[in-house]
């Protein structure tokens, strides 16, 4: 309830959830790992879903090469998202 009201009153252009626990809190259905580097709108809010950090640590070797690797290619679709429809986000881009 708290956390509705201050993303009322921020009005974020974008929200971006970090593991399955904060993806959970707002969708219901998948886990983070079949949503990770997805984007859903709620309520007219836009999210957008990553592996937490803490995920990436409980890998080692190849197994952490590999999921590190699918978090940066997240991250990188994620900055797309953001340059497509919020370039006002981008320092040095134009609106």
């Amino acid at each position: 309830q708290y956390l509705n009201a201050l993303i009322d009153n921020m009005k974020p252009k974008i929200i971006v959830l970090f593991g399955n626990i904060s993806l959970k809190m707002f969708k219901d259905g998948p886990s983070i790992l079949e949503e990770h580097g997805k984007q859903f709108n709620l309520l007219g809010n836009e999210f957008f879903s990553l592996y937490s950090l803490n995920y990436l640590a409980t890998f080692d070797g190849d197994n952490k090469n590999a999921v590190q690797a699918e978090l940066l290619k997240d991250i990188d679709v994620l900055i797309d998202t953001i340059k497509e429809r919020h370039p006002e986000l981008i320092k040095g881009e134009e609106k």
